[in-house]
């Protein structure tokens, strides 16, 4: 039995250029899928290996994460978009890519489980490696950018 990261992995390996920086850089993250669509060229830090959210959402806080070499190479794989964001703002397209690439590995390596990562998934399993490796519930908090802890125990 595979694990969810492997999972994930896998995932992230057979995705496109696009759907491969975006999931890696939630499955890094933590981000929500709002905030990863919000980051500009401006919030990469290839140097510190960090990205900034800077539209938080729901009430949450701003916040500068850092991120993988695998993550920054990923995104500077990516062509430049005009309007200066990393994704597309609207994630309809990722999202298909996702359900697609999905439908697709589950069917190959026979694991239905590939079905049910969706793009918050990757948010609850940073939060629960973070949880691990620190056992500090303010780390998680902040690296998810709550504002009260209550939100973070959840």
């Amino acid at each position: 039995m595979t694990s969810l990261e492997e999972e994930i992995d896998l995932l992230i390996n057979a995705g496109g250029k696009v759907l491969a920086a975006y999931l890696q850089l939630l499955k890094d993250t933590g981000a929500r899928i709002g905030e990863a669509n919000k980051i500009q060229w401006t919030d990469i830090n290839e140097r510190n290996l960090t990205v900034n959210i800077n539209n938080a959402e729901k009430g949450s806080n701003n916040r500068t994460l850092k991120v993988t070499e695998k993550t920054i190479a990923l995104i500077k794989n990516l062509p430049k978009r005009t309007d200066g964001y990393v994704f597309s703002p609207n994630c309809a397209s990722v999202r298909q890519s996702l359900n697609n690439k999905r439908k697709e590995l589950a069917l190959k390596t026979q694991n239905p489980r590939l079905l049910k990562i969706h793009f918050h998934t990757l948010r609850h399993w940073r939060a629960s490696r973070e949880y691990e490796k620190t056992g500090d519930i303010y780390a998680v908090k902040n690296l998810l950018g709550h504002k009260p802890i209550i939100v973070t125990g959840k």
